[in-house]
């Protein structure tokens, strides 16, 4: 309503242009957070016994490709790596939600600030 009839559709484009962006930068940067937080669990407990390329391993999990983080294990090994690489996924998500929430709280209060004065 604040845009003119004949603009209507350049603010459209504008406007979807804004949002997409920010889609993608939200994306980038929580991949960001996971990907760090997974490599920084790694590094601190390791990727099990028979393991000896951790950051191989850490990016496997990274990447979603779990049989390739484990390719080369057998046994009790390779049940050890899974469990690791669980706990390294789920401690990277957790830590990636924790900041999406904390930046949805910052950004509410700031849209209920804005809209109140």
């Amino acid at each position: 309503s604040v845009v003119p009839k004949e603009r209507s559709g350049m603010a459209s484009g504008i406007s979807t242009t804004s949002r997409f962006s920010g889609i993608l930068l939200g994306f980038a940067m929580l991949s960001g957070i996971l990907a760090t937080m997974v490599r920084k669990w790694v590094a601190a407990f390791g990727c099990g016994s028979g393991c000896h390329h951790p950051s191989d391993f850490a990016d496997a999990i990274v990447a979603g490709d779990l049989p390739s983080a484990i390719s080369g294990l057998e046994g009790s090994s390779q049940e050890i790596a899974i469990q690791h690489a669980h706990h390294a996924f789920s401690y990277g998500f957790a830590v990636a939600l924790l900041v999406a929430s904390i930046f949805a709280l910052g950004s509410s209060i700031t849209v209920f600030t804005l809209m109140h004065s």
